[in-house]
């Protein structure tokens, strides 16, 4: 993989250094999980930003407690989503932010090209600002991928499906998605719309999850993360663990419990209400039941209480023995 283009602000984040509104302190999920699909790093953004697309921090802010304070609008966009996958929840929030804050003299979300009834594909995002000649072509992903190694130490990047493969999603978005309007039906289409595509930007975000002992070595050790070739050097981590070793997690000492986390809870971190109900909620039997059944990798944040009482410390996920078991065998039999 290419190095990413992304070394600070890019189309959808702005540094913690700028920005006065932490996203914790948003309560409203919505608004929060948009913060974070604005604020929160890429992973890999192949093309470069146009500066007029780029939110100044304090616009942004301003913006962000507005919607907390009158969030109609956003629910209002969300109810009307085209499904219920959370990639779709992603790109709905920034079709949201691209309508509402920047009111763009065009934008297209999720225009198909067609041709002789054959759907080519679909582009996530076509845009016009007003005074621009070209449209700016604009692809979504929203990833979480594991770092597993082989039994040769060779380390690959799957996400909680274990069809979803970091590098294949990477080749796909800079050879095929990102090429779209090169296609002679996507061609026969823009000239129709009285269109063509200037710049194209990829944005891939989400979180990289690393072995535990990676993650949190032992003490005296430093965390020397093993990350792919190319990655932000700022993007957003969390530790994976085998099931059966789930309690080198929690720590009665240290107060800390670990609670499951549904889909719509994967991209933002908890706000200290949410957790402080979490922690409420957390029973170990039930935990240990839920663990015993997995099928699939469990998303998981780690609490911790405080004086001023429970926050999310980190996050990660747990991993059923089995599923990791056929992972290795696949890799047996690559």
């Amino acid at each position: 993989m290419a190095a990413s283009d992304d070394q600070g602000p890019s189309l959808f984040c702005t540094s913690a250094r700028q920005r006065t509104t932490p996203i914790t302190r948003l309560s409203h999920p919505g608004v929060r999980d948009l913060a974070w699909a604005l604020s929160s790093p890429t992973l890999f953004q192949p093309g470069h930003t146009p500066l007029q697309l780029m939110p100044a921090a304090a616009e942004l802010d301003a913006w962000l407690w507005r919607l907390q304070q009158h969030p109609a609008p956003l629910e209002q966009a969300l109810s009307q989503q085209r499904s219920h996958r959370l990639g779709v929840y992603f790109e709905t929030l920034i079709d949201f932010f691209l309508r509402d804050f920047h009111r763009l003299q065009e934008c297209h979300y999720g225009l198909p090209v067609r041709a002789q009834g054959h759907t080519y594909g679909e582009y996530d995002f076509l845009l016009r600002g007003y005074g621009q000649a070209a449209l700016l072509h604009l692809e979504l992903s929203l990833k979480f991928y594991l770092g597993i190694d082989d039994r040769h130490g060779r380390r690959h990047w799957l996400g909680l499906n274990r069809n979803d493969v970091l590098q294949q999603k990477y080749n796909k978005l800079v050879h095929q998605q990102l090429n779209l309007s090169q296609l002679p039906a996507a061609r026969q289409q823009l000239r129709a719309m009285g269109s063509q595509v200037g710049r194209k930007i990829g944005l891939i975000k989400g979180r990289l999850f690393y072995p535990l002992r990676e993650f949190a070595p032992e003490p005296g050790n430093k965390p020397r993360l093993r990350a792919p070739n190319g990655i932000n050097r700022h993007h957003l981590r969390g530790w994976w663990q085998p099931i059966s070793g789930w309690r080198a997690l929690i720590d009665d000492k240290e107060r800390t419990c670990l609670v499951p986390l549904q889909r719509r809870q994967w991209m933002a971190l908890l706000h200290a209400d949410e957790a402080q109900r979490l922690s409420q909620q957390s029973d170990h039997i039930t935990f240990e039941n839920q663990l015993e059944t997995a099928e699939q990798p469990l998303m998981c944040a780690r609490l911790q209480q405080g004086k001023t009482g429970w926050r999310e410390r980190d996050r990660g996920v747990l991993v059923p023995d089995p599923w990791l078991d056929s992972v290795f065998e696949a890799f047996d039999q690559a």
